[in-house]
């Protein structure tokens, strides 16, 4: 508010704002009256300063932030993107968005993965598509798409968030087009990671529709595609996911060797920038495929660990339904339940629908196990509703196999 005051001056001029009920101060923090607020802003916006006014407020709430820690930090990063937005320079609101900063583990995230972990999937959608049609096609706007992609993953609405990654990838395809890699190294690598990351999407959707086959495709283009920038980085986050879609297709060799790569790179103490919650999660569901339960629990205990600690609540949930699946497998049909139960409550709440119609279908093959047939049908009936909602016909096919004759 004082950018043009010099710093031995300020303490003096706010102590007299506020003596004049100019200025609101609680706790060191300082707002303007309301009334004064709208009328210096109608002055500004008359005057030759609204621009730089703005600037200055955005640089101050961008500074104001080095690390997301919480939900508080990740709303107050935000605010610069509306002064950005209130002078039309869209292409800074979007370099808002795309910031990344550290995290609480180390690792960098951007704005938007830090929103749409956090459950702030409302804010971030309203955001993007405010500047979304304002901006040229570029880095920006495929980055922009593909967090777009992210979010309708995360709430189960899937055709929509591949048709956003698709976006996002053919924008990302022509930026490479027109950039020599020897000449912009950075910048083709950070495009090229945008088509990798759309086609990881993409692939985590395709499990969601339960098209195994194709996800396996597209899981193996990205793989190719992170030969070209570096593997051992970036291959990791695609072979936690084929790990998985090979112990449901019988592979059982090639998801073992997958599996037993990834789970020998994992460290004894902390988790590398590839691993998340819910990578763990399929590894983890790899292994229980494969019938090695005790190294599916391992992988669970480290993946609630990691998920107690973060924001991620539709990962802890999610962490939380693959422990019911090992408790049932061990025949601990209470634990089995009361943890699919816990799941359902919260996947409700959030509105995670692709979650949701999983935890249904799974707390169904329970009951089904422990001979409770009403129960079983009921919840088998609400698993089939969410995947026809979601217009998931392989899901629904694979639900009604399940059924059998109940």
């Amino acid at each position: 508010m004082l950018w043009d005051v010099p710093e031995s001056q300020r303490r003096r001029v706010v102590n007299r704002l506020c003596a004049r009920c100019l200025v609101e101060s609680r706790n060191e923090k300082y707002w303007l009256h309301p009334v004064i607020l709208a009328a210096a802003i109608a002055r500004l916006r008359l005057s030759g300063e609204w621009e730089t006014a703005n600037r200055k407020a955005a640089d101050f709430w961008t500074n104001s932030v080095n690390t997301v820690q919480g939900t508080t930090d990740a709303l107050r990063a935000l605010e610069a993107y509306y002064h950005y937005v209130v002078i039309e320079d869209f292409e800074q609101a979007a370099d808002v968005i795309i910031k990344q900063r550290n995290n609480k583990w180390g690792t960098h995230e951007s704005l938007g993965r830090s929103f749409y972990k956090r459950g702030l999937l409302k804010q971030m959608t309203a955001a993007i598509n405010e500047i979304l049609n304002k901006l040229n096609p570029g880095y920006r706007l495929a980055k922009l798409y593909h967090t777009l992609g992210a979010i309708c993953w995360l709430k189960g609405e899937i055709h929509q968030a591949i048709n956003y990654c698709k976006q996002s990838r053919e924008i990302a395809l022509t930026c490479l087009q027109s950039i020599q890699q020897e000449n912009e190294p950075e910048n083709f690598k950070k495009i090229k990671l945008i088509v990798i990351n759309s086609f990881l999407t993409i692939g985590i959707c395709q499990i969601g529709f339960w098209e195994l086959d194709e996800a396996v495709t597209t899981f193996r283009q990205a793989v190719k595609l992170c030969e070209e920038v570096d593997y051992d980085k970036y291959a990791p986050s695609v072979l936690f996911y084929l790990a998985f879609l090979n112990s449901c297709l019988g592979q059982n060799q090639e998801a073992s060797e997958i599996a037993n790569y990834l789970y020998n790179k994992l460290p004894e103490e902390g988790l590398p920038s590839w691993v998340t919650e819910y990578r763990l999660f399929y590894l983890s569901l790899t292994f229980k495929n494969l019938g090695e339960i005790e190294k599916s629990f391992e992988i669970y205990q480290k993946d609630i660990e990691y998920a107690e600690k973060s924001p991620y609540t539709q990962a802890k949930t999610k962490a939380l339904i693959g422990l019911a699946q090992l408790y049932r497998e061990q025949g601990e049909f209470e634990k089995s339940v009361a943890c699919h139960e816990k799941g359902i409550r919260v996947l409700g709440e959030i509105g995670a629908k692709w979650d949701l119609a999983e935890a249904y279908y799974q707390l169904a093959l329970t009951h089904k196990i422990m001979g409770e047939a009403a129960k079983s049908r009921e919840n088998f009936a609400q698993a089939i509703a969410l995947f026809q909602e979601m217009q998931a016909p392989r899901q629904v096919e694979k639900v009604k196999t399940a059924m059998g004759c109940l």
